[in-house]
C-alpha cells in the first residue's frame, strides 16, 4: 500500500460473541510454516459435578459437601482460543500489549496512595 494512504476499515459481528474469554496463560510456539502459534487458556478449580445437601428446615438447606469433581483433577485448564499469528502482526500486537499494559501499570501505581 502506498505511504499516507488512508485505508477504511469497518468492525463487523461484534455482537455476535456469546463471551469475552478471560485469559491467566499461554504456550505454543513455531509451526512448520513459520507463523507463531498460541493457546490461550485459563486456569480453575475442578468444580463438583454432584453434591450432597442438608435439608435444614422448610425451605432451608445448608451444608453442602461435594461427591465428586470433574475430571478428578486438583485444577481444570481451559484452551479458550487458538491464535496463529505472523511474525511480523506478533511482534506488532506483543509491542501494544507491552504500551497497554504499562499504560494500565501507571494507572494503577497513580491510585496508590505513597506514605
Amino acid at each position: 500500500m502506498e505511504e499516507g494512504k488512508k485505508l477504511k476499515i469497518s468492525y463487523r459481528n461484534l455482537e455476535e460473541f456469546e463471551f469475552t474469554p478471560v485469559v491467566n496463560g499461554i504456550f505454543g510456539g513455531i509451526s512448520p510454516d513459520g507463523l507463531l502459534t498460541l493457546n490461550l487458556y485459563f486456569d480453575r478449580k475442578s468444580m463438583p459435578t454432584s453434591l450432597e445437601i442438608e435439608h435444614i428446615e422448610h425451605h432451608l438447606f445448608g451444608n453442602e459437601r461435594p461427591l465428586d469433581f470433574e475430571e478428578g483433577s486438583d485444577v481444570i485448564r481451559e484452551v479458550v482460543a487458538k491464535v496463529a499469528l505472523t511474525p511480523r502482526a506478533a511482534l506488532n500486537i506483543g509491542r501494544w500489549i507491552v504500551k497497554k499494559a504499562e499504560e494500565a501499570q501507571k494507572i494503577i501505581d497513580g491510585g496508590k496512595k505513597k506514605e
